[in-house]
């Protein structure tokens, strides 16, 4: 999660920085990213529910995360300025089913409530801590924000891949 926020805080600075765009512009498109994430809990989640497990609903959001970061640090920069509505909209729909299955994955069991707070927490760090790498990242390389993104989030894949297909929640919060 914390590679989906700092990906999509550093594309916000690259649209302003380097294809030189307003805030109404930018404004537009991270609204058109918003509004595809939306749009999609509607008509794709409940679909891929019917097809998809969790995990691998989680999967395909960290696919389309990936491929998103993928595209804009690929591209030449500066990029287009549709390059970078497409890849930042790829990475705000990753973000919303990953945010998802995770969400769906951590619910179950009588532990839930504490589960979610969990959840909660780790997500408020991923904001707090994503952005600041992103943007120190963006600085020093103008690509290496979204190299950085892109292998944190490939590193989380891999994770979720060796993640075993059903935790216990209560082996998860346990302390030892």
């Amino acid at each position: 999660m914390m590679a989906g926020y700092g990906g999509l805080y550093a594309a916000s600075l690259m649209l302003h920085g380097v294809n030189k765009v307003n805030v109404s512009t930018a404004g537009f498109v991270f609204s058109f990213a918003g509004l595809l994430s939306v749009l999609q809990q509607w008509p794709i989640i409940p679909r891929l529910s019917r097809h998809c497990s969790d995990h691998g609903i989680f999967r395909i959001g960290y696919c389309l995360n990936i491929a998103g970061d993928a595209l804009i640090w690929a591209v030449q920069i500066p990029s287009s300025f549709v390059t970078t509505v497409v890849g930042v909209s790829l990475m705000s729909m990753g973000l919303a089913l990953t945010s998802a299955a995770i969400c769906s994955l951590f619910a179950r069991g009588s532990s839930s409530g504490q589960a979610m707070g969990t959840l909660q927490l780790l997500k408020e760090l991923g904001i707090g801590i994503g952005p600041p790498l992103m943007g120190y990242a963006f600085d020093e390389v103008l690509r290496g924000a979204f190299l950085l993104v892109l292998l944190l989030a490939l590193v989380g894949f891999v994770l979720a891949l060796m993640a075993p297909r059903q935790p216990q929640i209560d082996s998860l919060l346990s302390v030892p």
